[in-house]
C-alpha cells in the first residue's frame, strides 16, 4: 500500500480506478506534441474531493452532479512515435477515500487539468507540485497549494486556504476566512467576508474590504488595506503602510517607511524612517518614528484615552476638535526656542526647561494624558474646528 503526497495532500493508491476518457488525435504546436483528454463522471453530493496533479489547474462550479473534465497533456519529442510513447501513460485517476474522493493525474511531464465540479462540493482541495491554480463558483471551503504558480480563487462560499511555494495570489468574492501564504508573490484581495491572513516573502498586499481582522505580513513591499471591521495588524521590512478604514484598533510596524491610518479605533504604530499620519482617530494612541513626522488628527463624538507621540527627528503634529478634553504633556528634546512648540490654546504654559521646551496643560477642560516627546523640530498643538 503506497501514499500519494502532492503539495502537501496525501492520499492511499489505492482501490484507483482509471477514469475513462476521449482521446483525441495527438497534435503538433510548434515545439510540443499536445495530447488531450476529456471524460464526464457521475459523483455523489456532500463528498469532499481533493485533486493532485503536477501541472495547472481549472475548476469551474456548476450545477450538474458531475464532474466533467479535460486533461492536456504536452511533451518535447523528436516525432509522434516518440510522443506516443511518452504519453501512453497519461490518464485521471479517482480513489474514494474516508476523507473524500481524490482524484490524481498521472503524467510525464506537465499537465493542464481543467474541471466543471458540482458548485456544492463542501470541501474542495487542489495541490500541485508546481503549475497555476484556479478555481471558481464553489459554495464550500476551497484549499489550494502549488509547489510554485499563480493562484486565482473567485465566487467561493466558504473559508479559503491558500499555500504557494512562489507566485502571485488573487482573491475575489470569499464569503468566509482567508488564510493566504506565499513565499513570494503579491497578494491581492477584493472581499473577505470574515477574518484573513495574509504572508508574503516579499511583495504588496492589498485588501479592499474584510468583514472581520486583518494580519497581513511581508518581506518586502507595500501593505494596503481599503476597509476592515475589525482589528488590523500589519508588518513589512519596507514599503508604505496604508489602512483606510478599521472598525477596531491598528497596529503597524514598518523597518523603513510610512505609516497611514485613515481612521481607526486605537493605534500602535512604529517605523524606524518613515512618516506617520493618522486622521479620525480615537482611543488610545502609541506613534513612534525614528525619523519623520507624525500628524494626528482626534475625531470629535468619541472617547479618547491615553496616548504617546514620539519622534527622534520630526515634527509633530496634534489637530484637536474644540469640544474634546485632553490633557497636554509635551516636550521637546535639544530645543534652540521656546518657539519649538507651538499652541492654538492660550491656556497651555509652554516653557523652557534646561535644553528643553516643555508645554503642561488642560485643553478644552482636559481629560486623558495625550504625552508628545519631540527632538529639535516643532511641536504644533492646533485647534480642529
Amino acid at each position: 500500500m503506497s501514499r500519494v503526497c502532492i503539495a502537501g495532500f496525501c492520499a492511499l493508491a489505492t482501490a484507483a480506478v482509471v477514469w475513462a476518457g476521449e482521446d483525441s488525435q495527438i497534435r503538433r504546436e510548434g515545439q510540443y506534441w499536445v495530447l488531450t483528454s476529456t471524460g464526464a463522471e457521475s459523483i455523489a453530493s456532500g463528498v469532499p474531493v481533493r485533486v493532485m496533479t503536477r501541472g495547472a489547474v481549472t475548476v469551474r462550479g456548476h450545477q450538474l452532479n458531475e464532474i466533467l473534465w479535460r486533461l492536456t497533456a504536452r511533451v518535447k519529442a523528436r516525432n509522434e512515435e516518440e510522443a506516443r510513447r511518452i504519453l501512453r501513460n497519461a490518464r485521471l485517476t479517482a480513489a474514494r477515500q474516508r476523507d473524500g474522493i481524490y482524484l490524481t493525474v498521472h503524467v510525464d511531464g506537465m499537465a493542464h487539468l481543467e474541471l466543471r465540479a458540482p458548485h456544492n462540493i463542501p470541501d474542495f482541495g487542489a495541490g500541485t507540485a508546481g503549475g497555476a491554480l484556479e478555481i471558481s463558483g464553489m459554495d464550500g471551503s476551497v484549499v489550494a497549494k502549488t509547489g510554485g504558480g499563480r493562484v486565482k480563487l473567485e465566487r467561493i462560499g466558504g473559508d479559503v486556504t491558500v499555500r504557494t511555494g512562489g507566485g502571485e495570489v488573487v482573491l475575489g468574492s470569499i464569503k468566509g476566512s482567508a488564510n493566504c501564504v506565499t513565499a513570494g508573490g503579491p497578494i491581492r484581495a477584493e472581499s473577505i467576508g470574515a477574518d484573513a491572513v495574509f504572508e508574503t516573502g516579499g511583495g504588496e498586499i492589498q485588501v479592499h474590504e474584510a468583514g472581520g481582522i486583518v494580519r497581513a505580513s511581508t518581506a518586502g513591499g507595500g501593505i494596503r488595506v481599503n476597509k476592515a471591521h475589525g482589528r488590523v495588524f500589519a508588518n513589512t521590512a519596507g514599503g508604505p503602510i496604508d489602512v483606510r478604514y478599521a472598525g477596531g484598533a491598528v497596529e503597524a510596524r514598518n523597518a523603513a517607511g510610512p505609516i497611514r491610518v485613515a481612521s481607526a479605533g486605537g493605534v500602535r504604530l512604529e517605523t524606524a524612517d518613515g512618516a506617520i499620519s493618522m486622521n479620525d482617530v480615537w482611543g488610545s494612541l502609541r506613534a513612534s518614528t525614528g525619523m519623520g513626522s507624525i500628524v494626528a488628527q482626534l475625531l470629535a463624538g468619541k472617547p479618547f484615552a491615553e496616548s504617546w507621540l514620539t519622534t527622534r527627528s520630526g515634527d509633530i503634529t496634534v489637530l484637536i476638535p474644540s469640544n474634546l478634553g485632553v490633557k497636554i504633556q509635551a516636550r521637546n528634546e535639544a530645543a534652540d526656542t521656546v518657539r519649538r512648540i507651538i499652541s492654538e490654546f492660550p491656556g497651555l504654559n509652554v516653557h523652557v526647561v534646561g535644553s528643553s521646551v516643555v508645554a503642561e496643560g488642560d485643553i478644552n477642560g482636559g481629560g486623558p494624558v495625550l504625552w508628545i516627546t519631540g527632538n529639535a523640530g516643532t511641536i504644533f498643538i492646533k485647534r480642529l474646528n
